[in-house]
């Protein structure tokens, strides 16, 4: 199982599965200076281990994040393209990665879900 970031838009009811691996060359975070969002990140991955979350090069959970455990609503610019990732706790190594393009205003949750091991 590889590991992915499940995308939650609240209002809408709507998951979409962002899977770690690369990007396109488009540009990345592409900030709304004047909007803002909600975001609640959530470690639903049972091999992961304690997580930190950057968004958009901004670190939002700075550590400790266990398997089940969720954060508060962490108020963050919005945009697109913002690039998200999981961090092992206490390192720089990317555990999975992903975009996440956002919406002013709105409450959206990210999981970690998966085992961290590409399909092989």
């Amino acid at each position: 199982m590889k590991t992915t970031l499940i995308y939650s838009k609240l209002f809408a009811g709507l998951a979409l599965l962002i899977t770690a691996g690369s990007f396109s060359s488009c540009k990345k975070n592409n900030i709304d200076p004047s909007g803002q969002f909600h975001l609640k990140i959530v470690n639903a991955s049972a091999t992961a281990g304690p997580q930190s979350f950057t968004l958009a090069g901004t670190v939002l959970v700075s550590g400790g994040l266990n398997f089940t455990d969720a954060s508060a609503y962490i108020t963050s610019p919005s945009g697109t393209r913002l690039v998200a990732e999981f961090k092992n706790d206490g390192t720089n190594n990317v555990y999975a990665s992903g975009e996440i393009w956002t919406a002013n205003t709105i409450d959206q949750t990210v999981y970690l879900a998966g085992n961290g091991k590409s399909p092989g």
